[in-house]
């Protein structure tokens, strides 16, 4: 309609430059992770009011939940996990706090799904634990690596009954593009208390148009929304207008609901200098196949996507180009038909060659779990059957491999049979390095660290696997005494197959 339009140019004409560069100033989020957007916050009653702009507003309803049961609320149950239900119950608040929101993204794939484990188990939290914040502080940890579905799988099952929940849950909805739900949430109730930018959204994700006008230019009358939101805003409800205005320039600050307005006006920004949540937004099947792949690759390096999921984005179609990604894609089809066509003499080629490609990118572990399994079921050349047992300790069926390692008639050099050892559980060659030095000793002890003992005997079991985690973020360049007590850790306390796995990715991770 052509009012609607003209109540839109008029939001426009009315800022004080016109056609300005969309800028926004860095704002300080009530969350750990910084551009976890402040899309719902306390809303402005008078805008809202009935006389302001003749909406009729349901009346607020509040919702009690029982804030201990969501704090103890997991997706599966402690005993699965390999904890007793009681690993946190003896911490502090404030500690476990601090420690999650200080959770960095391990360089090692088995500690970044270890800690997944972690944050979406059901335990009993801290005794006289009144508040959210440890189910807000788990939520956050994941959604910084980007596992936007294991975070609304949680939020699911607690339930986006209350603002920094529903915050959340609209941030996912926006960045995987499924927010009619969410919006619908937010327009059915508003207890959720959305900031005018969000409810202008949502009412024109209903298709109320002119309600969505409407509140856009008493809001900037009011001087209740900023030039910048309101002018993204105008072009999201008329694109048409960007034939008439400036480029749009990115916000200084993005936050999912900004992300999701570029898109929506066809200015869609690029993920890679963003948080790698926003990559989640490139997997979508309406974005071009290079979007996907480096948007799937990024997530890969955080375990944010499935090995089989990884694989299927590779092969979706011919690769049009060279170097990069595309080298990568070529690497992963060339492998696949070799395995296809069960082709000894293809793999001999292929696997070396996708190898050396994937270990340059960074990807090496992730191209070990795409393909371990499947290299263990294929004849493979004697000449790279080191280099396929390498891949195959690296993978998830490093056990199997290890067992099959006596069919190899190769010989191995020293580190492979170091590692082969580790994965056996048997003696090897003596360590001749100080990363080998570490991860032995680990392995060997019978005596919890110092560090490391007092809390488990504090019955803080949970606590203590967190600051293990954490101890090894940098990897095989982590300081050899964290090493070794890092696995001291985890093999003492039931997760010895973690302290392995952990060794094998240091020792035989070319990245």
């Amino acid at each position: 309609m052509k009012w609607i339009r003209s109540i839109i140019t008029g939001v426009l004409l009315s800022s004080p430059v016109y056609a300005q560069n969309i800028i926004e100033e860095p704002s300080q989020p009530r969350s750990a992770i910084e551009w976890l957007s402040e899309s719902l916050k306390e809303r402005p009653e008078a805008l809202f009011s009935e006389q302001s702009i003749g909406i009729q507003i349901r009346p607020i309803e509040t919702t009690t939940l029982d804030t201990q049961s969501r704090n103890a609320v997991g997706l599966f149950s402690a005993e699965t996990a390999g904890l007793p239900r009681t690993a946190m119950r003896a911490s502090q608040t404030g500690r476990l706090l601090s420690v999650l929101n200080n959770l960095s993204i391990p360089k090692l794939p088995v500690m970044a799904s270890f800690t997944e484990r972690l944050l979406l188990v059901e335990l009993d939290p801290p005794k006289g634990q009144t508040a959210d914040a440890l189910f807000y502080a788990r939520l956050d940890a994941l959604l910084k690596v980007g596992k936007l579905d294991k975070a609304q799988a949680l939020i699911e099952r607690a339930g986006p009954h209350d603002i920094e929940v529903f915050k959340r849950w609209f941030d996912i909805s926006l960045l995987t593009g499924n927010d009619s739900e969410a919006c619908a949430t937010m327009i059915a109730n508003p207890s959720v208390a959305p900031t005018l930018p969000a409810r202008i959204f949502c009412l024109s994700r209903s298709d109320d148009w002119a309600a969505a006008a409407l509140t856009l230019s008493v809001a900037r009358g009011l001087g209740q929304i900023s030039h910048d939101d309101a002018q993204l805003l105008a072009y999201f409800l008329d694109p048409a207008l960007l034939e008439e205005e400036m480029p749009v320039s990115l916000p200084q600050q993005m936050t999912p609901l900004k992300f999701r307005l570029l898109d929506g006006i066809g200015e869609p920004p690029e993920t890679h200098p963003l948080p790698v949540a926003f990559a989640v937004a490139d997997l979508r099947q309406s974005m071009g196949w290079k979007a996907r792949l480096e948007a799937s690759e990024r997530l890969a390096r955080t375990g944010a996507i499935s090995p089989e999921q990884l694989r299927a984005i590779y092969l979706e179609r011919q690769p049009a180009a060279s170097g990069g990604v595309w080298d990568r894609a070529k690497a992963v089809q060339s492998l696949q038909q070799s395995l296809v066509s069960n082709s000894p003499t293809g793999l001999e080629d292929s696997l070396p060659n996708a190898w050396r490609v994937f270990s340059a990118a960074g990807l090496d572990i992730a191209f070990a779990d795409m393909y371990g399994r499947a290299l263990r079921q294929t004849s493979v050349e004697n000449s790279v059957q080191p280099l396929a047992l390498q891949i195959g300790l690296l993978s998830t069926a490093y056990k199997d491999f290890a067992t099959d390692a006596e069919n190899i008639s190769q010989p191995l050099d020293a580190s492979l049979q170091f590692a082969l050892a580790i994965a056996q559980k048997t003696s090897g060659p003596s360590p001749k390095t100080t990363l080998e030095r570490a991860i032995l000793d680990g392995l060997e002890a019978n005596r919890l660290p110092i560090r490391y003992a007092v809390l488990i005997a504090q019955a803080r079991l949970y606590e203590a696997l967190l600051l293990g985690i954490s101890a090894l973020e940098n990897g095989r360049t982590t300081d050899p005494q964290d090493i070794t007590d890092a696995l001291t850790l985890f093999k003492l306390t039931g997760f010895e197959d973690i302290a392995r796995r952990a060794a094998l990715q240091m020792l035989l991770s070319e990245s």
